[in-house]
Order: C-alpha cells, then structure tokens, then sequence
C-alpha cells in the first residue's frame, strides 16, 4: 500500500509540476512523444545508409513514407518503425542505432534541462527515458531482441 501511495504521490507531483491544463499536458506528450519516436528512428535510418541498407518504410505514429510516398493513415499508431530490406550483410548497426540514438538524445536533454530547466524538456526526458528502457528490453522483436538474435543466429 505504501508503493501504491508513493506511485500515486509521484504521478499527482509530476502532474502538478507540468501544466495546469490537462489538455495542454496531452497536447504536449503527443508532440514529446513523436519527436521521440523520430529520433529513435533516425537511429535506425542512420544505421541503414551507414551499412547500405534499402530502407522501404519509415512510420512514426499515423505518418508513413514509402518508396517516396508520403501517407498519413487514417488510424493512430503509437510507436515508429523502420523497414529494411533484409540481405546476407549483418544487420546489427541497424538494430543498436536505435537505442543509441535515443541514449544520445537523453544525454542531450538533460544538458539543456540543467541549464534552461523548462517543463516541456522534462517532459522529453521522461518520455525519451521510458523509450530507451523500452527498446533495450529484451522482448520478442524489440531492437535488443532482433541484435542478439542476429548474433546468435548469424
């Protein structure tokens, strides 16, 4: 009862601590959340063009490109993903850039919070956080996931 009482003191602090509007606070966590995601998938991106993958679609959220075509899909997605042509060279960079891109970002951030301490660059750290811990989880088809997978299995 006492980590339900902290939980809940904490979510209530945080809560207080961003915006007095909750609408303003969802507005702002959808707009942290894709910057986030992009981020995280510019890791991937990067990963590609390094090791000449030939990347077929880029999602974040309800935002696709495919081969050149822009989409906006008419349902919400929650997360991104970045699709490669699979071939017979190693796809771990692909795999790592991910996180490592979402670790750089979290380095980055909590320089600029320390200096500027804006409510909306907390709000990027603790959503960019979540992110990594989420990615280098190591459930099935997560980016940790497929890494050890590949070198496993080759």
């Amino acid at each position: 009862i006492k980590l339900l009482y902290y939980t809940i003191s904490l979510i209530s602090f945080v809560l207080s601590f961003f915006i007095d509007s909750i609408i303003l606070l969802l507005a702002s966590l959808q707009v942290v959340l894709m910057i986030v995601c992009f981020l995280h998938e510019l890791g991937h991106i990067i990963g590609c063009k390094i090791i000449k993958k030939k990347i077929v679609k880029i999602r974040v959220f309800s935002i696709s490109l495919e081969l050149g075509k822009m989409k906006i899909l008419p349902n919400f997605n929650f997360g991104g993903t970045c699709t490669f042509i699979k071939d017979n060279r190693s796809s771990k960079l692909v795999y790592l850039l991910g996180p490592i891109s979402s670790f750089f970002t979290l380095i980055f951030v909590l320089f600029l919070f320390l200096i500027f301490q804006l409510k909306i660059l907390l709000l990027l750290l603790i959503v960019n956080t979540i992110t990594l811990i989420i990615t280098i989880m190591p459930y099935k088809y997560s980016d940790v996931y497929n890494f050890y997978t590949e070198v496993n299995h080759g």
